[in-house]
């Protein structure tokens, strides 16, 4: 058997061994991740951060990685409304929009540069 649309190097082997199978396993979940939850999450952010007048805009996501300008003084809410928005609130739009049950836990961390 000859490779896959996305992973043209895959070849079964006498065994049935594929060498590149945790890419194969690994590409639902990775995409379902960065095409949709992130992107879901980051919508609902921008939306709260307006809503609040928070002094504070998202400036770029990247896959799984939201990067924001956000003043000093508004930084631990606008943790609060992160960890809300990229994890809770998306799970909710996920499971509105596609009725889709999320059963794996997310977590999101936080790097603060000054």
């Amino acid at each position: 058997v000859r490779g896959f649309r996305y992973w043209p190097e895959a070849r079964l082997s006498n065994s049935g061994y594929i060498p590149v199978k945790s890419s194969v396993y690994n590409y639902p979940i990775q995409m379902f991740a960065t095409a949709d939850i992130s992107q879901m999450g980051a919508a609902l952010l921008s939306r709260h951060i307006t809503e609040a007048n928070m002094r504070a805009h998202l400036v770029n996501v990247v896959h799984d990685s939201v990067w924001a300008e956000v003043h000093k003084a508004d930084v631990e809410n606008f943790k609060v409304m992160a960890q809300f928005c990229l994890v809770d609130g998306a799970m909710r739009a996920m499971k509105q929009l596609y009725d889709f049950d999320f059963v794996i836990p997310l977590e999101i961390e936080f790097t603060i540069i000054n």
